[in-house]
């Protein structure tokens, strides 16, 4: 099926249209209508860069990435020179991204993968994690070695079908920061990384002076074997924790 996209500068309702035919959740509203602005004109960046460019350029908001990236990084051109909403610069970049889409999982964060990676039973990001349970556990450790905590995904990783690997990537990241806990039961893999990042985004504890993670995941073949890379991911723009603290600061309904 051939697909004609909206044309640039037809704000919501690009975002909207990429949500109906990819299958996407529609953003949820505080997310979608955060304002973009500034951004410089680029040409073929890597899809990972021109989304966290994107998230240094939000206005009065932050965001933070699942980013699953299988074997060369789609290039995007980036071309926000009038301010839009996130969910319009989403829909413009990774709608770039050939067989990539993007869900919003919260208020402060959004998933992008493969299509394909969604429906197929074996992949690992599918893989059936029967319970976890993280108590005061750093997100930053968590991304970096997603395997250390998941005993599901080490077995995996040790059946000789791929090379694990791990790191991680950002502005002045440190595993010493505050923890979160959390607990899942019967959820796939990435809906429990993506779970780890929710809390992590909204934790108080982050108020001292350290940065809430988003995660990032990369495969790539050496030897005939799939090597998975993992990584924590950085986004937050400065003065980021003024809109956490006033969030906190709302009554709970």
């Amino acid at each position: 099926m051939q697909l004609s996209w909206p044309r640039r500068g037809s704000g919501m309702l690009a975002a909207l249209f990429i949500a109906f035919v990819l299958g996407v959740a529609a953003p949820a509203q505080d997310v979608a209508l955060a304002s973009v602005r500034n951004v410089p004109p680029r040409q073929t960046l890597p899809l990972s860069e021109a989304l966290v460019t994107v998230a240094l350029h939000l206005q009065d908001d932050y965001v933070l990435f699942g980013l699953d990236i299988r074997g060369e990084d789609p290039t995007v051109n980036v071309d926000l020179s009038e301010a839009v909403s996130l969910g319009t610069a989403l829909a413009q970049i990774v709608g770039q991204a050939r067989g990539y889409t993007y869900e919003v999982v919260s208020a402060h964060v959004v998933s992008v993968y493969p299509v394909a990676s969604k429906y197929d039973p074996a992949d690992v990001m599918n893989l059936h994690i029967a319970a976890m349970k993280l108590a005061s556990v750093p997100a930053y450790d968590v991304f970096g070695n997603p395997g250390r905590f998941i005993p599901e995904l080490q077995q995996y990783l040790l059946q000789g079908k791929p090379v694990p690997s791990c790191g991680s990537i950002g502005p002045g990241l440190r595993s010493a920061g505050p923890g979160v806990s959390v607990e899942v039961h019967s959820a796939a893999l990435r809906d429990v990384l993506n779970d780890v990042a929710v809390h992590d985004s909204i934790s108080p504890e982050h108020l001292t002076g350290t940065y809430p993670v988003g995660w990032i995941h990369r495969t790539r073949t050496v030897g005939g074997k799939t090597v998975h890379e993992w990584s924590a991911l950085s986004t937050v723009r400065r003065g980021w924790e003024q809109v956490l603290k006033r969030e906190l600061a709302r009554p709970k309904p």
